[in-house]
């Protein structure tokens, strides 16, 4: 576990006011200019994990789960009554804003308790705990347990004699060497990190621009050192120092997230990576697929990054994300300030800084556009049992029309003046319809017959049944009414062309009145057989082959 908060004064270009992260999360997005102090927000976070007493005046706030107040309590005063802790603890975090800040000056180390008169003598009522002795043991070592990576914004690789020295710089030096360490080494287990694991994620990355079958380092053809080769899936052999400076980039990601653990010998959450700048010439779409990695790794992993960007792409991957935040610094005269991001007007006030106009900000490489909220969890949850590699936000954006303000969009190429042109938006759409029927014999409407001729029935869908919703099985609502103990929803009758809130006439609000929230729900109980719902597993598959056509 590590701290809610790390703040530091008095550091580098930090004055008089304590600046840094108000909260720690999985993912850290440092945002500002050049030089705005972002580098320096990374040196304090490498100081606490390698040489704490290095700056002078860091403060973090830590507020323990129950299950870490009781762990330091036991240790200090052996098996205490469950039910008079609980009522302790609870007391405590209801009552105080700081439960623990921590000062560093120097080698010397103190604690500031706002009211620990007050603190000792709630403690004492509870059997004579003394809180400060038990929040005394965290102190910083939950930061200092990490090992500290980082990655310089200003890094390559290059070739290199063989050694056996197999340290990795920061801008770097060394990666070769390792990668060719891992490959001639009789460990089996780091031959396949390397010839697995390791060209398994470099591909998630760059495919489909190009896709790697083997990795090996080589004698240069330009001196006896080694360099690392590559040969692709047509049998051609590519040496890095021909590819560009993107590739290095992602090589030097992987040798930290992959590598770096495997070769000293720790579990990866043990970390703290730090990268600087990872989209410096790197290509937009290999910037979206590298940074969807890294948010996957960390769900994954469950280690720490601290990323500095002044990239837009960066932004949108990871803006809303529960894994991530957003954290801009900027310096005026000389001095740096930083602010969490998290409102919009943040946001935008964030964008306008860095200088970037609303045609600077890359489109997605494609827009499935569907009526509306529930549309889209249904959707993404069908996408996903088809490709779990399909990501929205990356390789396709959803958006709404609306019902009926159908009748006022086209997506005709050419002027219409009564319409609103859907393809200026992206010229990569495809479009979901409610067929609205009441029986099988209903005909569909003539603005939907019209929006399905002008983008072509290749990329449009119109529902087999009434609505979205008729696509799924009943036992599907069955399990999920089940879930919620709802009594007298043992059966469900739900046919082709009925209303799913008739059917769900057990539950309170409709399903009419809450589409968004139940969809949620249900989606989760949503399997792969159920894509057998009449046309469905069809219409999913040609929606997936649409998108990855987009992002070809």
């Amino acid at each position: 576990m590590y701290p809610n908060s790390i703040k530091v004064k008095n550091y580098k270009c930090f004055r008089e006011n304590l600046e840094g992260f108000d909260k720690i999360l999985p993912i850290n997005i440092i945002i500002g200019k050049n030089n705005s102090g972002k580098s320096s927000l990374i040196d304090v976070i490498g100081a606490i994990c390698v040489s704490p007493g290095s700056i002078k005046e860091i403060f973090s706030e830590y507020r323990p789960t129950y299950e870490e107040f009781r762990k330091d309590v036991a240790e200090l005063y052996g098996r205490t009554k469950e039910s008079s802790l609980i009522e302790l603890y609870a007391t405590v975090v209801k009552n105080l804003t700081l439960l623990y800040r921590f000062e560093k000056s120097g080698n010397r180390q103190f604690f500031k308790w706002p009211i620990v008169p007050e603190l000792n003598k709630l403690a004492e009522n509870y059997g004579g705990i003394s809180l400060k002795q038990v929040f005394e043991k965290v102190k910083f070592q939950d930061f200092e347990r990490y090992k500290f990576r980082r990655l310089n914004a200003e890094r390559d690789i290059n070739s290199e004699e063989a050694s056996f020295d197999m340290s990795l710089t920061n801008n770097g030096s060394g990666a070769t060497n390792i990668i060719q360490q891992f490959l001639n080494r009789k460990d089996l287990q780091k031959q396949k990190l390397i010839r697995k694991d390791f060209l398994d994620s470099i591909n998630t990355i760059v495919k489909p621009e190009i896709e790697f079958v083997e990795v090996s380092v080589q004698i240069s053809n330009t001196d006896s050192n080694w360099e690392i080769c590559f040969e692709d899936k047509f049998g051609n052999n590519i040496f890095l120092s021909k590819m560009g400076s993107g590739i290095r980039t992602i090589i030097l990601v992987l040798v930290n997230l992959l590598l770096i653990p495997s070769l000293e010998g720790n579990n990866i959450d043990d970390y703290i990576f730090a990268f600087e700048e990872l989209e410096n010439n790197l290509h937009p779409s290999l910037q979206r697929k590298l940074y969807q990695f890294v948010k996957q790794f960390a769900y994954n992993k469950k280690c720490l990054f601290f990323i500095t960007t002044h990239s837009n792409i960066g932004i949108d991957i990871f803006y809303n994300s529960e894994l991530s935040q957003l954290i801009a610094v900027n310096n005026i005269n000389g001095v740096s300030n930083c602010k969490t991001i998290v409102q919009n007007q943040h946001l935008n006030e964030l964008l306008n800084e860095l200088g970037f106009k609303a045609s600077d900000l890359l489109q997605t490489n494609g827009i499935i556009w569907v009526e509306g909220p529930s549309d889209r969890v249904y959707i993404n949850r069908w996408l996903s049992l088809i490709d779990t590699t399909l990501v929205e936000g990356v390789h396709y954006s959803i958006m709404f029309y609306g019902g009926k303000l159908l009748s006022h969009l086209s997506f005709k190429e050419q002027n219409i003046d009564e319409f609103i042109l859907l393809l200026n938006i992206n010229k990569n759409s495809f479009v979901i319809i409610d067929k609205d029927a009441k029986k099988e014999t209903d005909n569909v409407n003539k603005t939907k017959q019209r929006i399905q001729s002008e983008i072509g029935e290749n990329n449009c869908w119109v529902t087999s049944g009434r609505e979205i919703e008729n696509y799924l099985p009943d036992s599907v609502l069955v399990n999920w009414l089940q879930s919620k103990n709802k009594t007298g929803c043992e059966q469900i009758i739900f046919g082709k062309f009925d209303k799913l809130e008739d059917a769900l006439i057990c539950i309170s609000p409709s399903y009419d009145r809450n589409k968004s929230g139940y969809a949620k729900e249900i989606s989760n109980f949503i399997t792969k057989g159920d894509l057998n719902t009449l046309d469905l597993k069809t219409k999913i598959q040609s929606i997936a082959e649409a998108i990855t056509n987009w992002n070809s």
